[in-house]
Formats: C-alpha cells, structure tokens, sequence
C-alpha cells in the first residue's frame, strides 16, 4: 500500500468518520509504534471519544492494535476507572489494580 499502514489506516479513519454508526467498532493492527502515536492523534482531532489500544507481543515482536467506536457505549465505565482510552500501558495499571482489588 502506497503510504504504508499508517496511510492505510488513517484511509480506514476518514471512512469512518463518513460511515459512522453503521459499524459497531473499527479496529487495526499496526507494527509501528509511532504510527499508533500519530493515529491517536488524528482519532484525537476527528472528535473520537470511544478509543481503545492494545499491545500484542510474542517473543522479540511486538505489534499494537487500535479499536474505536462512535457508539459511547462503554466509555463511562473506562473513564470511571482512572483509566486512559488512548494509553496503550493504561490498561496493564488498570488490570493490575483490579487484580489487587479482588484479593
């Protein structure tokens, strides 16, 4: 793809933001940290509130993966967490405290 991923998935954001409700949940995978930083950004500035990331990592390779959503469905019980949507390390804290919560 002409651009690569960050091209691709920034094609990805503008369609959504064109379509809207009409999907439940976008999501991505991307291998450059950077990219993620810099999609945040854009998802940031379109007005996306409902953002989540995640990180994958098997042995030396580690890739990241960005969902959002127009739907506001979830995102008090996120936000009533202390959590951060756009922090890829927030959610490891958040489970962290939830782990220590229960015991």
């Amino acid at each position: 793809t002409p651009g690569g991923e960050l091209a691709f998935v920034t094609a990805m954001i503008l369609d959504s933001l064109a379509l809207r409700d009409r999907v439940r949940w976008y999501s991505s995978m991307v291998g450059k940290k950077l990219s993620l930083k810099k999609l945040l950004g854009l998802l940031r500035e379109a007005g996306v509130q409902n953002v989540r990331t995640t990180q994958f990592a098997q042995g030396r390779t580690t890739r990241w993966g960005i969902a959002w959503s127009f739907s506001q469905a979830g995102l008090a019980e996120v936000k009533g967490a202390g959590a951060s949507a756009h922090k890829v390390f927030g959610k490891r804290k958040m489970v962290k405290k939830r782990e220590t919560s229960f015991s």
